[in-house]
């Protein structure tokens, strides 16, 4: 597909998509959209280190498994890169590695 969305996808659409029972909500759709082919995914070491901290959590009781699979899928299907750190911080620090990527790539940010 050559019009391909490139996107950075916020930790919370993919916990929505997890525990959802709406197979057809929005967060589901785009994880679909991740598995067709149809979005290009970046990611960084900083974002799949939020990612499976996030995943892990109790609260969430997803399938250790189902975490170990999903982290590896997006870095066999994801796009890797290493931003440039920068010198300007976001209000909430743990939002840096996904603003650093917008910055240093222009992609567009998914968070529903």
């Amino acid at each position: 597909m050559a019009n391909k969305l490139n996107v950075i996808i916020d930790t919370n659409v993919f916990i929505s998509a997890f525990i959802t029972n709406d197979i057809s909500s929005p967060t589901v759709k785009i994880l679909d959209l991740f598995y067709a082919d149809k979005i290009n995914l970046y990611y960084s070491d900083d974002i799949i280190s939020e990612y499976k901290d996030v995943l892990s959590r109790k609260e969430f009781n997803l399938n250790k498994k189902l975490i170990g699979t999903f982290i590896n899928d997006i870095k066999k299907l994801g796009i890797k890169i290493n931003p440039e750190s920068l010198e300007e911080m976001t209000i909430d620090v743990k939002d840096q590695p996904f603003y650093e990527l917008v910055m240093n790539k222009k992609l567009m940010v998914v968070n529903l």
